[in-house]
C-alpha cells in the first residue's frame, strides 16, 4: 500500500515549494518526456501548478498523484503549431530519434517504467488507462523500439499461458515471475525464455538512451522560481552565491554531479584548492566507522532514510528507500526497513526490542537476492515472517549481518573500494543542501552491476564519485559516470542520504520499535518461538536445519566441495532438515557475498560461458547485481549435479573456486570443519 506525504499547508505558496523541494527533478523529466522540448516542457509544469494551485489540496500530492495530473494536464491541451517533434542532429543515434517520435503515451509509459521505476499496477494508474490497456502501451512502446536496437521481441507463443507469464516476466514489482509455476513454464518454453531474455537487453537500451536524452536536465533555478511565484505574488528573496572559477578540466568533472539520478537537486562548487591539506586515507575511515552509527550529538533516538537503486534480477530493478532507526540507550534495539521509494510494503524489515525479541521479514522479490532458490515451501508468494525469542547480543549480531550485506552494504562498498583505489583524488569541495562536502574521484566498480571483469559483460572500471561531509566524515552520497556506446557520458545517483533526524523518546520518534505499529506488509508475524535461528545472515532456517558436514559422508554419491574456504568466507551452513533424504543446499557466507550450493536442481540458464573441468561440465550466467548462476553436470553418475548461486564475487575468483572443488573425504572435512555452523 502507498503511504501518502504528511505536511502542514498554509499557503499556495507552501505547497508549491514543498512539491518542488521533493520532486522538482522528476517532474522536470517527466515533462520533457512529454513535452518533447524544453519549452513544452516549462509549458506543462505552468499549466501543473496552476491546476494544483486551483484546487488547493489539504496535502501535497505524492509523485505517483503528481505524475498522473502532468499526464492528464498534456492529454487535455491542444497539440502544439509544429506537429513533428524536435529535429534531431545528424550525429544523433537512430534510437533517439525513435524515441522522439513515439507517442506521447508511449514515451511516459517507457520513462515510468524504466527511469522511475514504477510497476504495471502504478503505470495504469498515472496513464489513466486499465491494466490491459497500459500493459498494451508499454508493450507497443518496446516493440516499436526494437528494430532501432537491432533486437526483436517474439510475439510466438508455444501455449495459451505464454501471454500471463510474460505479463509476470515484465512487471518490475511482480513477485509471480517467482513462482514455481512461472518458472517451470520457462524450463519447457523456448520462445518465452528468448522473450524474457530479449525484454532485459532492450530494456537496458533503451534505459541508457533515455538518460542520454535527459543528461543536464536538473529543473531550471529561473523555471523553479516562475513556478512558485504561481502560489504567491511576492517575489523570493534572491541569495548571492560568489563561484569559485577551478580549472576547466576539475569543472567539468563535479560538474557531473548535478547530472539527473534519483532526483538529485544539483549542488554548487564553493571551494577548489588544489594545496588543501586533507588526509583522504583518514577521512575514508572516518567514514566507514561513522556508517549507519549514531552521531555522538544526537539524542536517544537516530532515524535515517537514504534511497538508493537495486536490480532484484537482470530485467527487475526499482529504486529504493532504505531506513533506519537506532537507539542509544540500547545498541541492541533498532528497526531497519527497505521499500519502494512510492513506499508501500517493505522488501525486508527487521525490528528487535533490544530485551528478548527479534521480528524479520523478506518480500518474494528481494527474498532471492539473499536466498537464491531456497524458498519456504509454504511461502513462494508471500512474505516470509519470523519471530523469536533472542538476548540482545543475538539481536546485535542480526543487525550487524544485515548492514553488512545487499542494499545494506552499498555505502561501504564504494569506501573500501576508495581504500584501494590507486587513482584516488580529491576534486575539491561543494555545498550540498546544507552540508559542505568533500568531492574524491576514482575507478571502481558499481555495487549494482555485473560481477567484475566478467567478459563481454560491461564490467570495466567507471568514474565513481564520493561526497563526504567535511565536518563528520560521512558518505553523503555516491555518484557513477560511466561512457554509452555513442561516447557520451552518462550520469547516475546511486546512493544519497535523504534525512536524519534525532529524538529523545520513541513517542516523540512515532513508537519505531512497536511491531504492530511498525509492520505494513501482508500476513501477520505470528507469536514470539524459542527456535534459534541457524545463522544471524539466514534467519528464514532454524538452527534444527543444521547437520554436521561428516553426514554428507553417509550419501551415496561422492559430493565435491571447493577447498580452501571461497575467499572472504568467514563460515559455512550445512542445510539439511531431517525431513529431507538429501541435503537442501551447503552455504559459504562473508562479509557482502555468498556461495549457495543446491543439489540434485540444475537452473535454466542463457550461459555466458560454458567451462569443463576434470569433474564436471560447468555453466556461467552472470546478472545484476554482482551474481553468477552456475550448473555443474559431473562427468561421473557418481557425483549429483550442483547449481551455485554466487553473490559478491568477481569472475577470477569464481573461476579460482570451480576450479579448486575436491572430493569431501575425512581429510577434507578434518581442514573445513571448523568453518561449519552446527
Amino acid at each position: 500500500m502507498l503511504r501518502p506525504y504528511v505536511y502542514i499547508m498554509s499557503t499556495p505558496n507552501n505547497l508549491i515549494e514543498t512539491i518542488l523541494d521533493h520532486h522538482s527533478g522528476t517532474l522536470y523529466r517527466a515533462a520533457l518526456i512529454l513535452g518533447r522540448e524544453a519549452r513544452g516542457a516549462e509549458r506543462l509544469l505552468r499549466l501543473l501548478m496552476t491546476e494544483l494551485v486551483r484546487a488547493d489540496p489539504a496535502n501535497p500530492p505524492s509523485e505517483p498523484d503528481l505524475l498522473r495530473l502532468l499526464f492528464t494536464v498534456a492529454q487535455t491541451q491542444p497539440p502544439p503549431r509544429h506537429t513533428h517533434p524536435p529535429r534531431s542532429r545528424t550525429d544523433q543515434p537512430t534510437l533517439h530519434q525513435s524515441l522522439l517520435h513515439l507517442p506521447s503515451e508511449q514515451r511516459y509509459a517507457l520513462a515510468l517504467y524504466l527511469l522511475f521505476g514504477y510497476d504495471l499496477a502504478h503505470l495504469a494508474t498515472i496513464l489513466n488507462m486499465d491494466a490491459a490497456a497500459s500493459r498494451a502501451t508499454l508493450f507497443s512502446a518496446m516493440r516499436n523500439l526494437a528494430p532501432s536496437a537491432m533486437l526483436s521481441l517474439t510475439e510466438q507463443n508455444s501455449s495459451e499461458t505464454c501471454q500471463e507469464v510474460r505479463i509476470a516476466l515484465v512487471d518490475p514489482g511482480g513477485r509471480l515471475r517467482h513462482t514455481p509455476a512461472i518458472r517451470g513454464h520457462l524450463a519447457t518454453c523456448a520462445e518465452c525464455r528468448s522473450f524474457d531474455q530479449t525484454w532485459g537487453a532492450l530494456s537496458q537500451t533503451i534505459e541508457a538512451a533515455l538518460r542520454t536524452i535527459l543528461r543536464e536536465r536538473d529543473m531550471p533555478a529561473r523555471l523553479e522560481a516562475q513556478l512558485i511565484s504561481l502560489g504567491a505574488p511576492r517575489q523570493r528573496p534572491q541569495i548571492p552565491i560568489i563561484f569559485a572559477v577551478p580549472p576547466l578540466i576539475i569543472l567539468v568533472i563535479i560538474a557531473s554531479l548535478v547530472l539527473p539520478g534519483m532526483n538529485r537537486e544539483p549542488v554548487t562548487v564553493i571551494n577548489r584548492n588544489t594545496r588543501e591539506d586533507v588526509d583522504v586515507a583518514a577521512l575514508i575511515e572516518t567514514a566507514l566507522a561513522n556508517h549507519a552509527r549514531i552521531p555522538a550529538t544526537s539524542s536517544t533516538i537516530w532515524y535515517s532514510r537514504y534511497e538508493t537503486l537495486w536490480y532484484f534480477n537482470d530485467a527487475t530493478y526499482a529504486p529504493i528507500r532504505a531506513e533506519l532507526w537506532l537507539d542509544r540507550s540500547n545498541p541492541a534495539r533498532h528497526r531497519l526497513q527497505i521499500s519502494h521509494t512510492s513506499g508501500g510494503a517493505p522488501y525486508e524489515f527487521q525490528i528487535a526490542n533490544g530485551i528478548d525479541q527479534l521480528a524479520y521479514a523478506v518480500d518474494p522479490l528481494y527474498r532471492p537476492s539473499l536466498y537464491a532458490n531456497l524458498a519456504e515451501h509454504d511461502n513462494a508468494e508471500s512474505p516470509s515472517l519470523i519471530n523469536q525469542i533472542a538476548d540482545p547480543s543475538d539481536q546485535a549480531r542480526a543487525l550487524a549481518q544485515r548492514l553488512s550485506y545487499g542494499i545494506w552494504n552499498i555505502p561501504r562498498f564504494y569506501l573500501q573500494q576508495a581504500q584501494q583505489a590507486a587513482d584516488l583524488r580529491l576534486l575539491g569541495r561543494q555545498r550540498d543542501s546544507t552540508h559542505s562536502v568533500y568531492i574524491l574521484s576514482f575507478r571502481g566498480f558499481s555495487p549494482i552491476g555485473y560481477p567484475s571483469q566478467t567478459p563481454g559483460r560491461a564490467s570495466e572500471p567507471i568514474t565513481i564519485l564520493l561526497s563526504l561531509d567535511t565536518e563528520s566524515g560521512q558518505l553523503r552520497s555516491a555518484t557513477e559516470l560511466s561512457s554509452t556506446s555513442d561516447t557520451t557520458q552518462s550520469s547516475r545517483v546511486t546512493w544519497r542520504i535523504i534525512e536524519e533526524r534525532s529524538f529523545n523518546t520513541s513517542e516523540e520518534a512515532g513508537s519505531p520499535f512497536n511491531l504492530v505499529l511498525a509492520w505494513n506488509g501482508r500476513g501477520s508475524f505470528p507469536a514470539a518461538s524459542d527456535n534459534p535461528r541457524a545463522d544471524p545472515a539466514m534467519l528464514l532456517f532454524s538452527r534444527r536445519d543444521l547437520r554436521n558436514p561428516s553426514t554428507l559422508l553417509n550419501l551415496r554419491w561422492q559430493i565435491y566441495l571447493p577447498s580452501p574456504l571461497p575467499t572472504g568466507s568467514e563460515r559455512a551452513l550445512l542445510i539439511w532438515p531431517s525431513s529431507t533424504a538429501m541435503p537442501q543446499a551447503i552455504i559459504y557466507l562473508g562479509q557482502d557475498r555468498h556461495i549457495i550450493i543446491h543439489f540434485d536442481a540444475p537452473l535454466t540458464l542463457n550461459p555466458d560461458e560454458t567451462i569443463t573441468t576434470d569433474y564436471a561440465n560447468i555453466q556461467l550466467q552472470a546478472s545484476r547485481p554482482r551474481r553468477y548462476q552456475i550448473n555443474l553436470n559431473p562427468t561421473l553418475y557418481t557425483h549429483p549435479p550442483m547449481a551455485l548461486d554466487v553473490y559478491g564475487f568477481s569472475y577470477p575468483e569464481v573461476i579460482a573456486i570451480l576450479n579448486s572443488f575436491q572430493p569431501l573425504d575425512p581429510t577434507y572435512l578434518l581442514e573445513h570443519k571448523k568453518f561449519f555452523v552446527e
